[in-house]
């Protein structure tokens, strides 16, 4: 693990302090761990001997400080490092290395043999891992590496005379993708933040933060769609001038599935969901007022080289309030969830733990014209908001995923009686404005972040007092977020 390697895992890190707060080493300190490391037998502060103690410093020609240390349950650096892979704590950071040697000081000591070499540690709050082939030694001797990072090929090139060696942020380089496109040529120390999150995107550093943007996305068109039904089957006005629904209590029972898939940036998923609500709403002439509680889970394929599951239980209180007869009715929508998931991951040296809690509000105006032909329509307006608030933890370390999203919608909705129930359905377009609320969404969106969706349905009553409903979404046209979902309602009047 020379200088070299850990100089383009370091590439990569310019990014994430941007997007939340950060742990995990610099920059700086990841390149001077792999110019160290190395050589540590020979430059700790308190000579080889350190190597067979916890911990030993080395002072870098600037007169800062890396301390290096074994992990817990390994009583001394020489055992950290004796097999083919082990974690040493730098700064107190973990950074996990392996190779294909037959251990770590074998291919240290043996600087001409060609083995792989894979780093992974946390590089400004991200996961960064990299693999490279070749013998050791020739990091000293090189221009030109290439390597994989996060699962993606990449190619670093240096000025004809400077070796791998050699690399710190002023050294001007040239980044190429697997198909020889260049994602960046100059110093890395000029990047701009927009520009430094660019990069990332582009290198995959922000794979994480794109995987749990997308499981997000699906959530904010899955979870309140049960609750939406309820409002819906309680404030729609009947041809009479009433509410198809009676006043009184109302206790019902939701679930959901649906397959879905989408596109981040540089990146895509496919995977499927399902909420289950039980819920119970009270009626008293124009004003409606219920609570829902349940869970919801989606399981995420990325690429088909990772996956993400999230999920948890939710509560969601509710409400809807009508106007002119029900001519116009308003609603909203409040929701909180505990998360907890994993992020599962080729290039992970293993796989992160997420914990956290989501809070949600979704609020819309709806007006009703007329009824025609029996067909009652109503044009509707509204937005919704979503912001998780994530851990991950990953290697030892704990780092912040929270993300925000946003959107606004509008469209129609329409329903008729039909014998003994009633036929509907709703037409609406969702507009993304998640860069309005999260100034990072350009980097982990993809630019269709709007959809068109498409509900049909129907109910039918099953007795003097109880309602079964069947409805079924999809997204029409080209859209970041696509879904095809079946609803079933089971509903009681008292």
């Amino acid at each position: 693990m020379k200088k070299g390697i850990i100089a383009v895992a370091g590439a990569t890190g310019l990014l994430a302090s941007s997007i939340a707060a950060a742990n995990g080493l610099s920059l700086d300190q990841l390149i001077q761990t792999g110019q160290t490391l190395p050589q540590i037998e020979s430059i700790l502060d308190d000579g080889p001997s350190a190597l067979n103690s916890n911990s030993g410093t080395v002072t870098l020609n600037d007169g800062s400080k890396l301390v290096f240390s074994a992990p817990e349950g390994t009583s001394t650096l020489n055992q950290a490092l004796s097999g083919d892979s082990g974690t040493v704590l730098v700064n107190g950071n973990p950074v996990a290395v392996s190779t294909s040697a037959s251990s770590l000081g074998s291919a240290y000591n043996n600087g001409d043999q060609t083995s792989t070499f894979t780093v992974s540690a946390l590089v400004e709050g991200r996961p960064v891992t990299l693999e490279w082939e070749g013998p050791l030694e020739a990091v000293n001797t090189a221009s030109t590496l290439n390597a994989t990072l996060n699962g993606q090929p990449i190619t670093l090139q240096l000025p004809e005379g400077t070796t791998l060696a050699d690399f710190n942020g002023d050294t001007p380089i040239t980044l190429l993708d697997g198909d020889g496109n260049v994602l960046f040529s100059g110093q890395l120390d000029s990047l701009t933040r927009d520009e430094a999150l660019a990069l990332a995107a582009e290198l995959g550093a922000l794979n994480v933060d794109q995987a749990l943007r997308g499981a997000q996305k699906q959530a904010l068109a899955q979870n309140f769609n049960p609750i939406i039904r309820q409002i819906d089957s309680a404030m729609f006005p009947s041809a009479e001038g009433h509410y198809s629904r009676p006043e009184g209590t109302n206790l019902w029972a939701s679930t959901e599935i649906s397959d879905f898939d989408g596109d981040v940036a540089n990146s895509s998923y496919s995977g499927d969901g399902k909420v289950a609500l039980l819920g119970i709403d009270f009626k008293h002439r124009n004003v409606l007022v219920g609570i829902a509680a349940g869970n919801s889970e989606m399981d995420l394929d990325h690429n088909g080289s990772g996956r993400t599951d999230l999920g948890g239980e939710m509560i969601s209180p509710y409400g809807a309030v009508s106007f002119l007869d029900g001519t116009i009715v308003l609603d909203a929508i409040v929701m909180y969830q505990e998360l907890d998931g994993s992020i599962r991951g080729d290039y992970l040296a293993e796989p992160i733990d997420l914990d956290g809690d989501r809070w949600a509000a979704r609020g819309s105006g709806t007006y009703f014209l007329p009824e025609y032909h029996s067909v009652r329509t109503g044009l509707t307006v509204g937005g919704a908001y979503m912001e998780d608030d994530l851990d991950g933890k990953y290697i030892g370390d704990t780092n912040d995923y929270g993300v925000e999203l946003g959107e606004v919608f509008g469209g129609v909705k329409f329903g008729a009686d039909f014998f003994t129930g009633e036929v509907y359905g709703s037409l609406l377009y969702h507009y993304d404005v998640s860069s309005d609320v999260n100034s990072d969404a350009d980097y982990l969106d993809d630019e269709e972040g709007d959809r068109t969706v498409l509900e049909l349905g129907a109910a039918h009553r099953l007795g003097t007092n109880m309602d079964f409903g069947v409805a079924g979404r999809t997204t029409l046209g080209s859209s970041s977020t696509e879904y095809d979902s079946i609803n079933a309602t089971l509903s009681y009047n008292f």
